[in-house]
């Protein structure tokens, strides 16, 4: 094994290789973590996980174009470039997903978990442009403007 690939793990694939018959994606995902951690843990590593940031199922760029007619379109162009918080962590995959994450993270004193959430959103709202500047690049990763507010919160669990 490379030196690279030593520590490139997939969480979640249609086979593990340790058992090709296996096909609950709830054990696969729980043993790709497991196996993950352990490995790192083996080699004394401190974790800090960055758990998922938001997923549109639009471009966020969308939000940076003026809408065509303020007055009619104001509230929905509003909805749509300021989502609710509860709504977008109430997905059912980012729940699933978590939930095993939250379970095998607890099983390792090496590992914390940071919720790139508290960093991009308010108590009501997640929303996609703060101070002019649009916070995703696409509908699922943040931009240089959304990494920078991560990076913010992030350093204080880094020296902490």
């Amino acid at each position: 094994m490379d030196q690279q690939s030593e520590f490139s793990v997939i969480f979640y694939e249609k086979e593990d290789v340790t058992d090709p018959e296996e096909k609950d994606r709830n054990v696969l995902l729980e043993r790709g973590l497991r196996r993950t951690f352990d490995a790192l843990k083996a080699h004394n590593k401190q974790v800090i996980f960055v758990m998922d940031n938001l997923d549109f199922s639009y471009d966020p760029n969308s939000c940076t174009e003026r809408p065509f007619n303020l007055v009619t379109k104001s509230e929905d162009y509003y909805k749509k470039c300021n989502p609710s918080r509860k709504k977008l962590e109430n997905n059912y995959i980012r729940i699933w997903y978590n939930g095993i994450l939250k379970k095998v993270a607890s099983d390792y004193d090496n590992v914390t978990l940071f919720k790139a959430f508290y960093s991009l959103c308010n108590k009501e709202i997640c929303p996609i442009v703060k101070d002019g500047q649009v916070l995703y690049r696409d509908d699922d990763h943040v931009s240089n403007a959304g990494a920078r507010l991560l990076a913010k919160d992030l350093l204080n669990v880094i020296f902490k």
